[in-house]
Formats: structure tokens, sequence, C-alpha cells
């Protein structure tokens, strides 16, 4: 490669399938030229062909992006720019990436929705003071919060809506949402929630039970959440027993085991 100041070579040439002493082939070239292109660091690449002696000599020309001078985040109203700018991968000092700022983009807008801003926008406004660099700025929107309206749940045949939401910590907006932060979405908490259904299942001998991934819906200002549950058979106690070298009598054993008092496992 040439032209290249800010990229290391090696990381260029691992993209670079064609190696010396392979047939000449254009097809293979642009394949390549696109695999370098696919670095998200230049903006413009040539291939340069020369005849020599003993074969063709490819260099491929490459044309750096900018390196970010500055990167600014703006409307943190309701989150600390610091807490923002934890999640952006893009940094200072290094070359333009409009992948990355895509995806950094995404990065903030998932960090609002754990916070209950689940129609926060995301504009990346780029800038180029010079030739050589650019200002990165995120625009936030944040918008209003939204909350849980409902908690439903499908395929509960045994257990009834009620004892399964006792089972769970998200819960819809109340009277002191406004304080408690009750009613907001909480992704790590929604997926506890669906293994406490689980175990709640498994505890009163449903050992087969299934549920998937919680169901959340978005209409307008609210959030409905739906738990999608596959019971299965439900196991009864059978006959129990204790073998291996016992240190106690196995009636005594026996008597301290509590599955012999109970219907199900």
């Amino acid at each position: 490669p040439a032209g290249n100041t800010k990229i290391d070579s090696g990381a260029i040439l691992q993209k670079i399938q064609t190696q010396p002493g392979d047939p000449y082939t254009p097809a293979s070239l642009q394949r390549d030229l696109r695999s370098i292109f696919s670095m998200g660091y230049f903006d413009d690449i040539q291939i340069e062909v020369n005849q020599e002696s003993d074969g063709k000599a490819v260099i491929f020309n490459v044309k750096e992006k900018p390196v970010i001078k500055s990167l600014i985040v703006s409307g943190t109203d309701e989150l600390k720019e610091e807490t923002v700018k934890e999640v952006i991968t893009t940094k200072e000092q290094s070359i333009l990436n409009l992948m990355k700022i895509n995806k950094d983009s995404e990065a903030i807008q998932q960090l609002y929705k754990t916070k209950g801003y689940y129609n926060t926008e995301v504009t990346p406004d780029i800038t180029y003071p010079t030739k050589e660099s650019a200002v990165v700025k995120f625009v936030i929107d944040e918008g209003p919060k939204i909350y849980i309206k409902d908690i439903s749940f499908q395929g509960n045949e045994t257990f009834d809506d009620d004892d399964l939401e006792d089972e769970i910590e998200t819960n819809t907006k109340g009277w002191f949402s406004w304080l408690t932060e009750s009613g907001l979405l909480d992704y790590d908490k929604l997926n506890q929630d669906a293994g406490r259904i689980l175990n709640f299942y498994g505890n009163n001998g449903f050992l087969e039970t299934k549920i998937g991934d919680p169901v959340v819906r978005q209409e307008g200002e609210w959030l409905y959440i739906t738990f999608v549950i596959e019971e299965g058979p439900r196991f009864k106690v059978g006959t129990i027993d204790i073998q291996g070298d016992l240190l106690e009598d196995k009636d005594s054993l026996l008597e301290k085991l509590d599955l012999p008092d109970q219907e199900y496992i």
C-alpha cells in the first residue's frame, strides 16, 4: 500500500488476499480493494499496476480520512455527558470512521432506552475545519420518558398472572413513579425476571418449562411487556431412595427430606 500515514501497512496487507506469485486477475484486485475500503478509514483507493521484468507490481494507493480533532456531545439534560461518552468508541485523534460513528449513535440510543427514554434520537454531525481534520458532534434529542403500561403472560395455564407478577421485579407505572422510577424498563432486570419465572415453575414441578425472550412492544407513549411461557409437563414426587455409603440410617435421612411431604417435585 501507499499513501497511508496513520493506518499501519500491516493492517492493510491483512485485508489483501492476492499474494506475490499469484496470477494477475483484475477481479481479485477489485475484491481486495473492496476489502480495504471496508475498513472504513479511507476516502479513496486507487490500484496502480506497473509492468516489470518478472511480472506486474501492484500498488494500492489510499487516501486516508481526516483525523478527529474534537468530539462533542450535546443535548444531555437527563444524563451526564460523561455517562454518554462511556458508550462511545470513537475517540479524538483517531481516523474518522463513519461505520463506527453510526454504531456509537445506536449505542447512545440503547443507553437512553435503559434509562426509560425510549424515543431518544441521536444524530451525528460531522464538520471539516480543514482537509486533514474533522469535528464529530453527537446531537441528542432525549424526548420524554416512556413507562410500562401493562405486563402480560402467555401460555400460563397452571398459574394465573397475579402469581407470576409476584415473582418478577419489573412493574408498571404507579402514582410515585416520578420519585421511585418504577415502571421504567430495565433490560437487565427484565431478563432476570424471565429467569425468576423459570425458577418458579421449576420449584413447582415443571422441569421442562421454557420461556422466550420477553417481548417489548411500544404503542404511543407506553410500553407493553409480554412473557411467553411453554409450561411443559408437571412432575410428581415418586419413589424416594438414598443409596451409597451412608453415615446414618437411611430412614433417618429420609425423614430429613421435605420431598416426601410434597406432591410435586
